[in-house]
């Protein structure tokens, strides 16, 4: 009987151990949560708790403290997030666990989105989801994305996070085509389509959502973009009204400009619809000429943190949290045409003036770059008779007198206003100094060039309006026609026969500036007497003499018959 005992006592402890066995090993349990990722995510998964799994897999009994939640969490904290949902849970549950320390297990979306997994023990576990722009220069502008779930692994679980990041866009509108890259000429208006989605903010109370606008220093907004503004765009089909919240340039010509979306939280029902808004700017003075591009890039600022408390204005203040998406990029291109001026042997020649004009079209003719002179009691510069320019001052004795169109009239050399459109206006080809002549061993620099800087696609007619002294003005006006693609860049064709206009290439093949050299050609030499000579007075006259010699003898023999 004993013996009988003794068994059945070592029975009931095999039994009891099996089954603290049993319990244990479902307290830790391996289960796989694979979480439907988004590329670039990175999803921190924190164990809340633990606790016994139910055979059925539907429950979490005898719950402990997690290996993630901070120090003061309870099982009465935990047990309290029963019942909640939502936010609500989201906030609640992520306040019980260190963030700040490794987690339990962590995935890493990378380049592609796609499903991914860990295996983990029965519990709960809050997963925090984000995404960073790497964006180290403004800490407010490190996370575009961040949002926080609670998930009761009791069974092997697929989870699709809410994804907040907002893919912003950006498009030339260009003759009703939306376009990455196009060209204007300096003075035109360009017109920017920008765009995002609306994001999922079921979670929120209040939400913020601004187009952050930068313009390089070749581009200026209209009139119509200041603070204060407002502008009509659209939410999927519905009319939205936007503002102007900020407008900066910085030192380097750089403008940024805010745009948010008002009371953007009534479209929370729109999740996925296309939020646009369409702005302006000019062409300006400061544009870069091909290869280079003047380009305009758009990013959004947006609400990140449903748990945050943000304020009723329509941007965000210097605390609150912000994700922000990368940025869009698009470009606008112009050229240039350089025009040298040589005489018949190829030398440069100062004294001519050029006009450039659109034909048949409303293109704009950009700028002049370059020097003219202008005269000034206090300037340095005199002018040869030759029409170039020296800062040798002529001698005091005279004695060089004759190289100079006057020994008093003095000039500066001035920047040419570049605020002015050169249609209908001559620039001179004196922009620059004439190096031919040395005064007192003085080397002067290059001379004879003039640029028409920021022309873009069109016709265009170059007249010379001046013409240097002593050579003949070329044959006709230069006509010639701008073209532009994305793939090769610019081109010139339609050129009036008998000149030619080249175009330079980049290093990627991309047509960029242009240039052009107009020859001009001495007149012909006449006679110092300006008359046609006395020669052919004495041979004719010679002849009519022996003529009438032979008439006079001919009429006394018939008279004496």
């Amino acid at each position: 009987m004993k013996r009988i005992k003794k068994l059945a006592s070592l029975f009931l402890a095999m039994v009891m151990v099996l089954a603290m066995t049993m319990t244990a090993f479902a307290a830790d349990g391996d289960y796989t949560l694979t979480i439907n990722t988004v590329k670039g995510h990175t999803y921190k998964i924190y164990q809340l708790a633990t606790g016994d799994v139910s055979e059925n897999g539907q429950k979490l009994s005898n719950i402990a403290v997690g290996a993630n939640a901070k120090t003061d969490t309870t099982i009465e904290k935990i047990t309290a997030l029963e019942g909640m949902s939502g936010a609500d849970l989201g906030d609640a549950a992520e306040a019980l666990v260190d963030t700040t320390g490794s987690p339990a297990a962590e995935i890493v979306a990378g380049d592609e989105d796609g499903a991914k997994s860990v295996t983990l023990a029965g519990g709960y576990y809050v997963i925090i989801d984000t995404y960073s722009n790497g964006n180290t220069t403004d800490p407010t502008d490190g996370s575009d994305s961040r949002s926080r779930t609670m998930v009761t692994l009791v069974k092997d679980t697929t989870m699709t996070p809410k994804n907040t990041t907002i893919k912003p866009d950006k498009k030339i509108i260009d003759e009703n085509q939306e376009l990455d890259t196009n060209e204007v000429s300096i003075g035109d208006v360009v017109t920017y389509k920008l765009s995002g989605l609306v994001p999922d903010m079921q979670d929120f109370t209040t939400f913020k959502y601004v187009f952050v606008d930068t313009m390089s220093k070749g581009l200026t907004p209209t009139n119509d973009i200041k603070v204060g503004e407002t502008l009509t765009g659209s939410v999927g089909s519905k009319t939205a009204t936007f503002q102007v919240t900020g407008l900066t340039t910085d030192n380097d010509g750089v403008t940024t400009i805010r745009i948010a979306l008002l009371n953007a939280i009534k479209y929370k029902d729109d999740k996925g619809a296309t939020v646009s808004v369409q702005i302006t700017a000019i062409l300006n003075k400061e544009a870069v000429v091909a290869p280079g591009s003047n380009p305009n890039t758009v990013k959004i600022d947006y609400s990140n943190d449903s748990n945050a408390e943000y304020d009723g204005s329509p941007d965000f203040g210097p605390t609150e949290p912000k994700g922000t998406t990368p940025e869009v990029e698009v470009k606008t291109y112009t050229t240039e045409l350089t025009i040298t001026k040589v005489d018949g042997e190829g030398n440069k020649l100062p004294g001519a003036k050029f006009k450039l004009e659109s034909v048949g079209s409303t293109v704009s003719v950009g700028y002049v770059t370059g020097q003219e002179y202008v005269e000034d009691a206090n300037g340095t510069w005199y002018k040869l008779v030759d029409n170039a320019y020296t800062q040798t001052a002529p001698a005091q004795d005279g004695s060089d007198a004759n190289k100079y169109a006057s020994t008093s009239t003095k000039y500066k050399l001035v920047e040419v206003n570049k605020e002015t459109y050169t249609t209908g206006a001559a620039y001179s080809s004196e922009a620059f100094v004439d190096g031919r002549e040395q005064i007192n061993g003085e080397d002067n620099v290059d001379y004879g060039t003039v640029k028409f800087t920021g022309l873009g696609q069109g016709k265009y007619k170059l007249s010379e309006v001046v013409t240097p002294d002593g050579y003949n003005s070329i044959a006709s006006d230069i006509e010639f026609e701008i073209t532009w693609t994305k793939e090769g860049g610019f081109a010139v064709t339609n050129v009036t026969e008998g000149y030619v206009i080249t175009v330079s290439s980049s290093a990627d093949g991309l047509g960029t500036v242009l240039g052009t050299e107009i020859k001009n050609l001495s007149g012909a030499l006449l006679p110092s007497t300006g008359g046609i000579g006395t020669t052919i007075f004495y041979v004719v006259g010679g002849i009519l003499v022996i003529g009438a010699g032979i008439l006079l003898v001919t009429k006394k023999r018939m008279s004496a018959r």
